[in-house]
């Protein structure tokens, strides 16, 4: 399944985002994430992974993707700079910048306990190494994660909202026929 023009052709049978839908269904047969991107040309993973930010982002924002997708974050930086936008992939980082260093390779249990304690210095943490990190700073930590999220949600929105050029989706249709361009 490295074809994406064949892909394309399987699933445009009418309405796009339904089009869209269905071929990341199908991308998603492979399996994870990780074994889809071990599986899969480098363009069908960027898609892939395209696809599913922005309809994540669609249904919740950038705060439900860095609370709920994390098999997506660390190939999101990769994906926004295939697509052009190098802003909102600076905006990314800077967001990611927030957590803290032991985030990135942590078990599910304490990516949640970060990801509340990043969204509100009132939620109940047990990590302890949350845990001893000062009120103030937390609260600093809080602001500045939620002033991130707020600046993706807004470079985001005319781009990838309902109401956007081709509803919202451009940037992948734009990803997509320059692969197929490509494969020709």
């Amino acid at each position: 399944m490295n074809d994406l023009k064949a892909l394309w052709q399987k699933h445009n049978d009418g309405e796009l985002e339904t089009s869209l839908v269905n071929m990341s269904d199908e991308i998603w047969q492979g399996g994870t994430i990780e074994e889809i991107k071990a599986k899969v040309s480098n363009e069908m993973f960027t898609f892939h992974v395209a696809l599913n930010m922005i309809g994540n982002w669609k249904g919740d924002g950038w705060h439900y993707l860095l609370c709920e997708g994390r098999e997506f974050l660390p190939y999101i930086p990769d994906v926004l700079d295939k697509l052009g936008l190098e802003e909102m992939k600076q905006m990314f980082d800077k967001t990611l910048s927030v957590f803290p260093d032991f985030a990135q390779g942590c078990d599910d249990k304490t990516y949640i306990d970060v990801v509340n304690f990043l969204s509100n210095p009132r939620f109940k943490v047990s990590d302890e190494r949350l845990n001893a990190i000062p009120k103030a700073e937390r609260v600093a930590l809080c602001n500045a994660f939620s002033e991130c999220v707020e600046q993706l949600d807004n470079l985001s929105m005319p781009l990838w909202a309902f109401n956007a050029e081709a509803g919202g989706w451009k940037n992948v249709l734009d990803y997509l026929y320059s692969c197929m361009d490509n494969q020709n």
